[in-house]
């Protein structure tokens, strides 16, 4: 099973390995952004104030 993974890991090029790394990051920001984006409404004056 390890072995399998490795071999594959190996057979990737760089350029599918980029591309990867890129998807990875746009969901990462993407995720973030949406985080960001639901605090800012559950708090408009930006949680200073306790409810």
């Amino acid at each position: 099973m390890v072995a399998i993974v490795v071999r594959d890991t190996i057979h990737i090029s760089d350029k599918m390995l980029a591309i990867h790394i890129i998807q990875v990051w746009m969901y990462a920001i993407i995720i973030v952004f949406l985080l960001l984006y639901l605090i800012f409404l559950a708090c408009p004056n930006g949680c200073q104030s306790p409810p």
